[in-house]
């Protein structure tokens, strides 16, 4: 069983899910580097699983081109974020994404972080998870259940990503 196997299951609770299927670990690692960017273990087993789903009117990205916007898309969209480094990983259905941040610009891991595009659509607003595992089980679990706090509460956000705190560079949610 992987750590995945209760946020596939959650998504498949949801009205209307549709999660597609995984893709081939060499075709991940062939995209990596056609972009020139590695892509942290954890979205690496991820798409293992899933190459992309629909959550309710948002959606987890996939490589190829499962939904109408994958990550080329978004690379075509938005050519400053394979630049800086950010692998685009979600989008709440409204413009904005979430994505990856790769180069260690703040602290030591990859953290999710949130791009709000009536902000700036290149510079990410604020962090959401220490690693992507925690991100797309809150990402989903929040919509299978209800909110839990996730990722504007401290107090639960904290408890079930302590890791968040030791990053710096981009505000926590509930400091905007």
């Amino acid at each position: 069983m992987t750590r995945y196997a209760e946020t596939l299951r959650l998504l498949a609770t949801l009205p209307a899910p549709q999660a597609f299927a995984g893709i081939q670990r060499e075709r991940i690692t062939v995209y990596s580097a056609e972009i020139g960017i590695p892509f942290p273990p954890s979205l690496l087993e991820w798409l293992i699983h899933a190459n992309g789903a629909s959550v309710e009117s948002q959606y987890l990205v996939g490589i190829d081109g499962t939904l109408p916007t994958d990550m080329p898309s978004l690379y075509t969209l938005h050519p400053n974020w394979k630049a800086a480094g950010l692998i685009p990983v979600a989008s709440d259905g409204c413009g904005n994404h979430y994505v990856i941040a790769t180069r260690q610009e703040y602290g030591k891991g990859c953290p999710v972080l949130f791009i709000d595009h009536e902000r700036n659509a290149d510079i990410p607003d604020f962090l959401v998870a220490s690693d992507f595992s925690i991100f797309v089980s809150e990402f989903v679990r929040r919509e299978a259940n209800g909110s839990n706090g996730w990722p504007f509460d401290p107090q639960s956000t904290l408890r079930i990503d302590p890791n968040l705190a030791s990053f710096s560079g981009a505000p926590l949610p509930w400091s905007n």
